[in-house]
């Protein structure tokens, strides 16, 4: 069974959504695959306006994402800079990604993996400086200990959806990603 009947198994059992444009007639160049607890945050109904404003942001964010438009990538870890838009985690072999949704504050990270080529899988996500309400977990920091933690969060939501299945690993960011540009 391949990694497409996986994501089909999965999105037909309902642990994990597509994420569908609001626009309908934006274009769907790209595909963002979500866990429930990514679904639940961009979907709402939202607890306050607060929430509401982040989950909504981050949704526009997924949406551009999945319509094509040009993802700033930062390939090497601990260089990131400001316009990076997603970007690999160390350790590097386990391909974990953080796909950053930073204005305005608090920012959130979102740990995703490649399922293939312009198939990203959104599985958990944290606060990167400030604690907020709707999300049960310390905000990041610099603490190595915490991004430590969820990347193996994230590797653990993977295995329990997809336990045949590893997530890609490749050598250029054109296997993984179209229309992308290194900081």
């Amino acid at each position: 069974m391949s990694i497409h009947d996986g994501i089909n198994d999965r999105i037909g059992d309902q642990r994990i959504c597509r994420l569908v444009p609001h626009n309908k007639k934006d274009p769907r160049q790209r595909t963002v695959l979500m866990s429930q607890e990514i679904t639940e945050m961009v979907d709402g109904p939202w607890q306050d306006g607060l929430m509401g404003d982040r989950c909504a942001r981050l949704r526009a964010d997924l949406e551009n994402f999945v319509t094509g438009a040009r993802m700033t990538v930062c390939w090497e870890p601990f260089e990131a800079k400001k316009e990076a838009q997603i970007g690999r985690l160390d350790p590097i072999g386990d391909e974990v990604w953080d796909f950053r949704c930073q204005e305005p504050s608090p920012g959130l990270r979102v740990f995703c993996r490649f399922a293939d080529k312009d198939i990203l899988v959104a599985l958990t996500c944290y606060p990167r400086s400030i604690s907020v309400p709707w999300l049960d977990r310390l905000p990041l920091l610099d603490s190595k200990r915490r991004w430590r933690r969820a990347i193996i969060d994230c590797r653990s939501e993977w295995k329990k959806l997809f336990p045949a299945h590893e997530r890609i690993s490749r050598d250029h960011i054109d296997e993984y990603l179209s229309n992308a540009i290194l900081q």
